[in-house]
């Protein structure tokens, strides 16, 4: 799986669900505001409009299921930016993933990230999936939290193996 979010709207196969409330929804933007900043690359990127969404209120990016039956070693990587406004403002993304129904779950939290940082920058994550190697029925989610801060933005997004030796890292980062 690879998405840049590069095309107007929800990529074909992806899904929004809302979790709690009505105010917090995922989109696909090109330059976002508040904060603003550019993709990562390209011309799109995901965003969690925790600016406007009422604290507490959650939503989910879902991507399309994923086969891992032949992998080894699975991992992910996407770009999460993080800003320096609203520090009290602790709004966050999950990672989730399913082997189960791409809405209903159940859901298992592999990682977890809030977006204030001390400096503003996209940074690289990456987790392991291993623990759904071989498996052929996979669904990646973002479940992003507002608590009424900034936006949160996240893009190129890649689930790969360790046949893919180029994963492009530039650092790992502790998810706190």
């Amino acid at each position: 799986l690879q998405e840049g979010f590069n095309t107007p709207g929800i990529p074909s196969g992806w899904t929004v669900t809302l979790v709690s409330g009505t105010t917090a929804i995922w989109s696909v933007v090109g330059t976002g505001t508040n904060p603003p900043v550019t993709p990562y690359a390209g011309t799109g990127q995901a965003k969690f409009n925790s600016y406007d969404a009422t604290p507490g209120h959650q939503s989910r990016l879902t991507s399309r299921r994923v086969n891992l039956s032949a992998a080894a070693d699975p991992f992910l990587t996407f770009f999460l930016y993080h800003d320096d406004e609203f520090s009290s403002s602790a709004d966050s993304i999950y990672l989730e993933v399913t082997s189960g129904d791409s809405v209903t779950g159940p859901w298992t939290i592999l990682a977890g990230y809030r977006r204030p940082r001390i400096t503003a920058m996209w940074g690289q994550e990456l987790v392991s999936l291993l623990q759904y190697n071989g498996s052929a029925r996979v669904f990646i989610s973002f479940r992003g939290v507002s608590q009424y801060g900034n936006n949160i933005y996240v893009d190129e997004l890649r689930i790969a193996d360790s046949s893919f030796h180029d994963i492009g890292l530039l650092s790992l980062r502790s998810p706190t």
